[in-house]
């Protein structure tokens, strides 16, 4: 199925600019990620509106200390999550009319690394879903084997991996059959010239 037929039934789609896809990594990555944070942000979040923490919070000297830890180990969660999730937004698999590419970009723009390659340096497209949890969620690899020298170009974890292969392939044959009839149009511009040099070279004396 096509990406306009997925939107039909509701699928989530990339987002598009243009000709341009863009796909990130599925939100599960962000889990082994983030978890001791949001752990540690619950946990202090859960510690300041119980009531049985009160009496701990009168004792000499600790209500303070606690309020000092909680808003300091607080605030450095959330910093985590909010680099973590940049990070990840950041991060991004492309692919347009004309070529591939992957993006990789620090939160504050603090360093960018951008690896492309032409659609007509494609060979070969292939999608795994390695486990079942993977299957469950619908994310998995997708493979795209080149001749530039930046070698294959392997999108991880991404969402609906069959769909990315899919629309990677179509725009490949896509431009390589406007290639062909580029090719095509200018050999029929050439042609002209070449009968009018085979005239010329007909009528010259021997």
């Amino acid at each position: 199925a096509s990406w306009r037929e997925r939107r039909a039934v509701g699928a989530l789609l990339p987002a598009e600019t243009d000709d341009r896809i863009i796909w990130r990594k599925h939100w599960m990555v962000l889990l082994p990620k983030l978890w001791f944070s949001l752990l540690i942000l619950g946990f202090w979040v859960i510690e300041a509106i119980l009531p049985w923490t009160t009496p701990l919070r009168n004792l000499p000297g600790l209500g303070s200390a606690m309020t000092i830890i909680g808003i300091i180990m607080s605030l450095a969660a959330v910093a985590q999550v909010a680099w973590v999730v940049a990070n990840w937004h950041n991060d991004t698999y492309e692919v347009t009319d004309d070529e591939i590419a992957h993006v990789e970009k620090l939160p504050f723009a603090l360093a960018e690394n951008r690896k492309s390659a032409g659609l007509g340096r494609l060979q070969n497209v292939e999608m795994t879903i390695p486990t079942p949890w993977h299957w469950l969620f619908n994310y998995g690899t997708v493979i795209c084997q080149t001749a530039a020298e930046e070698g294959d170009f392997i999108f991880y974890s991404v969402p609906d991996p069959r769909a990315v292969a899919e629309e990677i392939q179509t725009r490949m044959e896509r431009y390589r059959r406007r290639e062909e009839n580029i090719a095509a149009r200018k050999r029929a511009q050439e042609l002209p010239d070449w009968f009018e040099v085979y005239r010329s070279l007909d009528h010259e004396p021997v």
